[in-house]
Formats: structure tokens, sequence, C-alpha cells
């Protein structure tokens, strides 16, 4: 499979190497451990979605990403997602308004709906089952999209228009 790029603006490198601009290479499919982040994630945050999805964020970025155009005075920052400074790193080759949320917008698409279905079809599983599985400690908070309330008429009955003629069969 190959990279995912997104152009995250113009060229904010020392002497603006990259005369078309910065990029972001994310990997195209969800990795074991932006996978296992997001589910001690759910784990940590179920209670508080905003902090929950920060947290997911943080997962793919500090995982997702496979390459970048970022230089610095030495030369081409590497990626190392382990290292102690790394979000700090990301936080200020990435800012929000410069490309960030195009990558972390992108990060969501790729990765969101592959990682989470596991964990939806075991909570569908277990409310099937009345109750939680053996080893669990507390519920996961329901994130399935609910049903859209039906809208009400836009016209009173009595002025609606005439039925189709498939109605007066």
């Amino acid at each position: 499979m190959s990279l995912v790029r997104v152009a995250v603006g113009a060229c904010r490198c020392p002497n603006a190497p990259h005369g078309d601009g910065d990029w972001v290479d994310l990997r195209p499919a969800p990795t074991i451990d932006i996978g296992a982040a997001v589910y001690a994630a759910v784990q940590q945050w179920s209670d508080d979605p905003i902090q929950l999805q920060v947290s997911w964020t943080r997962a793919y970025l500090r995982y997702g990403v496979a390459a970048w155009s970022f230089v610095d005075a030495d030369g081409p920052v590497l990626i190392r997602p382990m290292s102690d400074g790394y979000e700090d790193l990301v936080n200020r080759l990435l800012p929000f308004d410069q490309g960030g949320f195009e990558v972390a917008d992108r990060c969501d698409d790729l990765y969101a709906e592959v990682v989470l279905r596991p964990l939806l079809t075991r909570l569908s599983l277990m409310r099937s089952q009345g109750g939680q599985t053996d080893g669990s400690t507390s519920p996961t908070p329901d994130t399935s999209p609910s049903l859209p309330t039906p809208s009400e008429p836009s016209s009173p009955d009595d002025m609606g228009g005439k039925p189709s003629e498939d109605q007066d069969r």
C-alpha cells in the first residue's frame, strides 16, 4: 500500500527548500500500535469524550506519521515517535492552523472506523449477552450513531399535496 500524502502548507524550513510546500506522509492503514493506543485511550477516557478525542489524535500522530518533509538547521527532522520530545516536536512542526488539522482529520478518516469496529462489535456482543464479559471492569460508552428523529411534515395535513397514484390503489 502506498503512503497517504497530506499537504501542510508553505515550506517553513530554514531557507525554504521545498518550493511546493511541506507535506506529511501517513500510513494507509492503522498499525497495531495505533489500535493499542486507541483502545488504551478508550479504557482511560471513556467518560470524557473530549480527552478521548485528544488521546486518539495523539495516537494517530505518534504512530501514523511515516515521513515528512521538515528540515531544520541540521538537516531532515527525524521521526522518532518513542522519543521523549516527539509530541512537542509534532506540535511545533504541525500547528493546528498550519497543517495540524488537515493531518489529524486525514488520520481520523484512515484509522477510526477500522480501529473502532472490533471494539464496537465486542460492545454489541456484550449487550446482546445481557451484560459484561468476565474480566470487564467498566462499561464502554456507546459510540454508535443514533437514528435521526423523523422530521415534522412541512405542511399541515389539510394543505398537503395530491397523493401519488400508487397511494390511491
